[in-house]
């Protein structure tokens, strides 16, 4: 007997170990202890000044470089608004699965978690909503979340944005692979359509300054 109640013991431990080792994320809230609504301060209180500091313009810019056919104007961030970017290092990534935090007025507004990091025990660990891990397919995904999101456009990828929950979920090859953390926004729909033609009109300028082609109608 005193033998079965040590193997349950130890049992419970380890699930125990096990669950604190996830890192938590949830929709419309946090990844870990990064959380919507932190100032610039509080996070480098939790993880340090190793991090690059982008503006909106270089951001957008990031985009034309890699591909200039997209439609910038229905990209999470940039429909949210934001004044600055911070991007966690290689070093960070060793312990954080976040890649970019946005904020808008000095406060986290949207966070971008990814699994394509070079650490694989760290992606394992991401645990969304209690239910959801990288990798998992995107019917598990919509079974869990529904089928109300908006479908929006990026070459080579399927993006799933649930504004009613605070999240948008980036499959590649039909494969969770990374997502967006945001407030609600049951406007999210209006806003894109408020924010488009600024949106592209910055593109364009950006576009203009860079020496690009002539943009299609």
């Amino acid at each position: 007997m005193q033998k079965i109640i040590t193997f349950f013991t130890m049992l419970a431990f380890a699930t125990s170990l096990a669950a604190q080792k996830d890192i938590s994320a949830a929709v419309g809230s946090n990844c870990g202890k990064i959380k919507i609504g932190m100032t610039e301060k509080q996070v480098r209180a939790i993880l340090g000044n190793d991090l690059q500091t982008t503006t909106y313009k270089e951001e957008m810019m990031a985009y034309w470089y890699h591909n200039r056919t997209i439609r910038i104007d229905s990209i999470t961030q940039f429909v949210l608004g934001f004044d600055k970017c911070l991007e966690l290092s290689d070093s960070l990534n060793r312990y954080w699965p976040v890649f970019k935090i946005f904020l808008l007025n000095g406060r986290i507004n949207c966070i971008i978690v990814t699994a394509y990091l070079d650490d694989s025990l760290l992606v394992k660990r991401v645990l969304l909503d209690k239910k959801l891990r990288f990798n998992d397919d995107k019917e598990k995904c919509v079974q869990h979340f529904g089928t109300s999101y908006i479908n929006t456009p990026y070459p080579g990828y399927e993006e799933y944005v649930y504004y009613k929950n605070g999240v948008q979920l980036i499959f590649d090859e039909g494969a969770l692979r990374t997502f967006k953390i945001f407030k609600p926004n049951l406007n999210f729909l209006k806003r894109i359509a408020s924010r488009a033609a600024i949106i592209s009109a910055e593109f364009k300028a950006i576009d203009k300054e860079k020496g690009g082609f002539d943009w299609p109608d």
